[in-house]
């Protein structure tokens, strides 16, 4: 026998974010969604270790990133390109793109929810930032290209940059 939970999570968590998006700001939407998607990580690592992060990382890329797994497949690098200019207006980030015949390269320069975490003074899950490398490697490998994460930069010139590269044949 199935069993429905009493409340449809879903649904509330849906309308909780279009709530303080119509409410408040789309900008408000985006930084419950960041201190949400952060306390998911930290339960996760919490309850059953950080193997159920990176697990749940995988499912993430897995299943909610068919936009830029379709432009790698259909357009490559320029594919990338498109998918990270359009992800930068969309979130207001700010990016310093490189792309060369054999490179793709995204240097972070404004990561809002690593701006939102310091200046609302809110730790954030302490692995945050390398979510990017899980799900946007994963993408990549599927896609037959390289990954290089390089971590946020201590004094600031960067949150993180991503290097992607067309894997060789061998």
């Amino acid at each position: 026998m199935s069993v429905e939970p009493s409340l449809p999570f879903q649904a509330i968590l849906e309308r909780s974010l279009e709530y303080v998006g119509d409410t408040h700001g789309p900008e408000a939407s985006n930084r419950l969604f960041f201190e949400l998607y952060s306390s998911i990580f930290s339960h996760l690592d919490r309850e059953f270790g950080p193997n159920a992060v990176d697990a749940y990382w995988r499912d993430i890329a897995d299943s909610h990133l068919g936009d830029l797994e379709n432009l790698m497949l259909q357009k490559g690098l320029d594919g990338m390109q498109e998918y990270w200019s359009a992800i930068g207006e969309l979130e207001g980030a700010a990016f310093e793109m490189h792309r060369r015949d054999d490179e793709f390269e995204l240097v972070v320069k404004h990561c809002p929810p690593t701006a939102w975490f310091t200046e609302a003074n809110i730790d954030p899950y302490a692995r945050y930032p390398e979510h990017c490398q899980a799900l946007y490697g994963r993408v990549a490998d599927r896609c037959g290209f390289d990954m290089a994460y390089t971590a946020p930069i201590a004094d600031g010139s960067a949150c993180c940059r991503l290097r992607f590269t067309p894997r060789s044949e061998q």
